[in-house]
């Protein structure tokens, strides 16, 4: 999370300092909900671990066995640890006062983070659109 002092605010990934971090310029309102996904790949031997950042990734790649192309990589001395024991979220601001999490998805594989959604769910967001589209009509 990064304040920019606007009505939105920006994600992204760091390592251990501010110097080495990736932001992404997407501007994100407040209350609104996103799927971010971050994969961390320790390699043998110094200053060669990768660390990718998705944000609200292509459907159309949920539960493959392949992810697509990060939107924002660390990689070598950026990202270069011995074990993990935590991740952070971080406000350097005031705003926003909270963040919610409804899911924390652990896996080895973008499929494990991925999945495929239920017809029932993607049927009930698309009865939800067609919704939010005869409410919008009739108030016009």
């Amino acid at each position: 999370y990064q304040n920019t002092g606007e009505d939105y605010y920006t994600l992204g990934v760091t390592y251990r300092n501010a110097i080495s971090n990736r932001m992404d310029t997407t501007h994100l309102t407040a209350g609104s909900t996103h799927l971010v996904v971050v994969s961390y790949q320790m390699n043998s031997g110094l200053l060669n671990d990768v660390v990718n950042f998705w944000l609200d990734p292509d459907m159309s790649t949920f539960g493959s066995g392949t992810a697509p192309a990060p939107l924002l990589t660390l990689t070598g001395a950026q990202a270069d640890a011995t074990s993990l024991n935590m991740f952070e979220l971080n406000n350097a601001s005031a705003m926003p006062v909270g963040i919610l999490f409804d899911e924390i998805r652990v896996g080895t594989t973008w499929a494990d983070v991925t999945p495929i959604p239920e017809p029932a769910t993607v049927g009930m967001l698309g009865l939800g659109v067609v919704m939010v589209l005869m409410f919008r009509r009739s108030r016009s």
